[in-house]
């Protein structure tokens, strides 16, 4: 995202990209792809009946006869789109109402003006990527804005590039792992839920926020004189309140739920995009490996029907079969 957003830094980009490729796990092999003129069909595609008989009528001329079939599997792109509709669903926060949350991603498209979408179960996919993927970089980007301790990350640059003081690869690519593992793994989630203040690597990476200060709760203005057997009343009201102050006051929370939530959203979002870079590269050793992260993220979703599919196109796609 840095070297994506900020002008001066487009060279980084390209190296991201090298690197990118010379990392892959395994690649399609390139090539020119043989195109088979067919003959037409008189079958109506209107009529599902006559639709098959098209169909069939298509793949034996290219030489796929019934007996040569396959069981078919869920197509990549579907899951893109039901992982995009997954993230919508778990990070959007609050539909109706304010929403106050700032680690929400509804909360950050209403500060651009966006809406939320019309049907949470059928999100479009080319606009909910490009929003998805646009709150993605700004946190990324203020990310990058904390660990530079500025408060304009674009002037910041400009002004650096003005004085010839440009950061090179050999210090922007190691910052990023660090930041990487401090806001975009599991291991930065945990460490932003418990006690953040103790002595880690992770607290020296994460600025510390403002405390949190609970609200004051207003005593209740009811009219206690209008209750049946109003000195009964009284004294049971008095007794809840002894019984009440006698309770342990629970211990301070001192992890940091709001940062907890922006890290997961981050994760997804993160893998989303690596999933949809991937099948564009054709990389497919690290398109498995970011469908492995989609199996536990559908798993703990209402979409759990896709835990299987993704499962069973996994295990074929990597000669993997469950055990009889």
């Amino acid at each position: 995202s840095l070297g994506r957003c900020i002008p001066c830094l487009k060279p980084i980009s390209k190296e991201v990209d090298t690197r990118l490729s010379a990392t892959a796990k395994i690649m399609m092999p390139s090539g020119q792809a043989i195109v088979h003129p067919l003959a037409c069909s008189g079958k109506k595609q209107t009529i599902t009946t006559e639709l098959k008989d098209g169909m069939l009528d298509f793949f034996q001329q290219i030489g796929q006869t019934p007996d040569a079939y396959l069981k078919r599997k869920l197509p990549v792109w579907h899951t893109k789109w039901k992982d995009v509709i997954r993230i919508f669903q778990t990070h959007w926060g609050r539909t109706t109402g304010k929403n106050t949350n700032p680690a929400s991603l509804g909360f950050s498209a209403a500060r651009i003006g966006r809406s939320a979408p019309a049907n949470m179960k059928k999100v479009e996919f080319y606009t909910g990527t490009q929003l998805l993927y646009l709150v993605l970089d700004a946190k990324l980007l203020d990310i990058w804005r904390l660990a530079f301790k500025t408060d304009d990350i674009f002037v910041y640059f400009e002004e650096l590039e003005r004085t010839g003081k440009l950061p090179d690869k050999e210090t922007l690519l190691p910052m990023a792992r660090k930041l990487y593992r401090a806001y975009g793994t599991a291991r930065g989630r945990d460490h932003a839920m418990h006690d953040t203040g103790m002595a880690s690597e992770w607290a020296q990476t994460v600025p510390a926020g403002t405390p949190w200060v609970p609200q004051e709760i207003e005593d209740s203005s009811l009219d206690l004189k209008k209750r049946k057997g109003t000195k009964k009343a009284l004294g049971s009201a008095a007794q809840k309140t002894r019984k009440a102050k006698q309770k342990p006051v629970p211990k301070p929370c001192l992890g940091d739920f709001v940062l907890a939530q922006g890290i997961n959203f981050i994760r997804d979002g993160i893998n989303s995009r690596k999933l949809m870079i991937f099948v564009a590269r054709g990389d497919i050793g690290r398109l498995c490996e970011c469908l492995k992260y989609i199996l536990f993220t559908f798993g703990g979703s209402t979409h759990t029907n896709y835990l299987n599919y993704v499962l069973e196109g996994y295990d074929s796609r990597t000669g993997m079969q469950p055990r009889s």
